[in-house]
């Protein structure tokens, strides 16, 4: 499994099965954005750090 699916399949877990409260991070979105703009939701993570 590589890095993509890896995140994908954690995004999905935490969003089937909340253990607990989860809210975004500027601060790490920002890391994402930059380190892996490959990865699905992209254009997503840009429109929230520009908003």
């Amino acid at each position: 499994m590589n890095l993509s699916e890896q995140a994908d399949l954690l995004v999905s877990e935490l969003m089937a099965e909340p253990w607990g409260q989860v809210s975004t991070s500027v601060y790490e979105t920002g890391r994402l954005v930059t380190l892996a703009p490959r990865l699905t939701g992209h254009r997503e993570r840009l429109e929230y750090l520009l908003a």
